[in-house]
């Protein structure tokens, strides 16, 4: 977990450059005690960080590793993603669920090291 302020690229490329990838977080029943556990002892409060999915040109998202993230994935927060002009993906850390964002916005990211 990075604990600092980064818009999407950049959040991206620092994961790059230190050997990982922004989180993958696919399943709900695996993944969400451990980004609990590590939000509990990381953070004090942060209604989004950055995960490892966005999407080009087309309305669907996809993974970094090229899978697809279906809009209609339970995995997405309420009515998300709106698309619009909201390229991003961060985890809502209050529902932990995904929310589509514009990619300019500065949050803290979760970065995978895969050993």
């Amino acid at each position: 977990m990075y604990k600092e302020g980064k818009q999407y690229g950049e959040a991206r490329s620092r994961c790059e450059e230190d050997g990982g990838h922004l989180y993958y977080y696919k399943n709900l029943a695996t993944d969400e005690p451990v980004i609990t556990e590590l939000l509990q002892t990381t953070m004090t409060s942060s209604d989004e960080v950055w995960v490892g999915a966005d999407r080009l040109t087309t309305s669907d998202y996809q993974w970094h590793d090229g899978s697809s993230l279906p809009n209609n994935d339970p995995i997405w927060y309420g009515p998300e993603p709106t698309l619009g002009g909201e390229y991003c993906v961060g985890l809502k850390t209050t529902a932990m669920l995904l929310n589509d964002l514009t990619c300019d916005n500065e949050n803290y990211f979760i970065c995978q090291i895969d050993v």
